[in-house]
């Protein structure tokens, strides 16, 4: 599977988005029933309380550190990101033409202890928070989403509010969990029916996502090493299958 990386790679560096160096070689990541039996008894031994049913994805750096559940039904965004110490985080956002409404967030990391919450709303133009940090924040005048780090599905609905011209414009970022704003450079293309957009990360370099289906289907850090993709034998599995294949052709 990860021979997929040339051709993204490829195609990446013709659009142009950015001057990806093509990898030497390609590692298969969770492409086999042995690899699914084992990231399952994992889950089931760190994950502090069931996650919630949804696509499933696996974040590879080069072994499993974050396994993610997306559930999407209208104009929410449902997920769990689990990570590889324990700590588990359940957030849900509603958006309206790509912008969010409301959030509710809750992380646990000891299935004996409560969550720890916050939720916001926007009232008159401002986001209000309650729970764990009652305050009320200004939002930035550009388009904006809601999602922690590791939680990029939720940053879809704005991504795709983006112009698809190619250019870099910013985004801001509301992360509940330490209720810090960050601010994100992207650009944003088509391949048909594929969008691939791109962030330009000071720390981290470039980072391509690739989102069908108004799903975010895949993520790959400019240092190859770092990957998300659908758990193998899944529905996103296959459809991510799908738009490879296509992208080969």
């Amino acid at each position: 599977m990860r021979n997929r990386i040339f051709t993204i790679a490829l195609l990446l560096c013709a659009l142009p988005l950015c001057a990806l160096p093509v990898p030497s070689s390609a590692q298969s990541h969770g492409d086999d029933a042995d690899e699914l039996h084992i990231i399952r008894e994992a889950i089931e031994r760190i994950t502090p309380r069931p996650l919630t049913p949804g696509d499933t994805l696996i974040s590879w750096s080069p072994s499993p550190v974050l396994v993610h559940t997306v559930h999407l039904a209208g104009d929410t965004v449902h997920s769990n990101m689990l990570r590889d110490d324990g700590l588990l985080i359940d957030l849900s956002t509603l958006t309206a033409n790509g912008l969010p409404l409301s959030f509710d967030e809750a992380s646990w990391r000891d299935s004996d202890l409560p969550a720890t919450a916050v939720s916001g709303s926007v009232v008159e133009g401002r986001l209000q928070l309650t729970g764990g940090r009652d305050t009320v924040l200004d939002i930035p005048e550009m388009i904006w989403a809601v999602a922690d780090y590791g939680m990029d599905d939720h940053l879809v609905p704005a991504l795709l509010r983006l112009p698809d011209d190619g250019e870099e414009h910013s985004i801001a970022v509301f992360r509940p969990y330490i209720a810090k704003w960050d601010t994100i450079t992207v650009k944003s293309t088509s391949l048909g029916e594929i969008r691939v957009v791109t962030e330009y990360s000071p720390s981290e370099g470039p980072i391509h996502r690739i989102i069908v289906d108004d799903r975010l289907l895949w993520i790959q850090w400019s240092d190859f090493d770092r990957v998300r993709e659908p758990l193998w034998g899944s529905p996103a599995w296959e459809r991510y299958v799908e738009v490879f294949e296509q992208l080969e052709q």
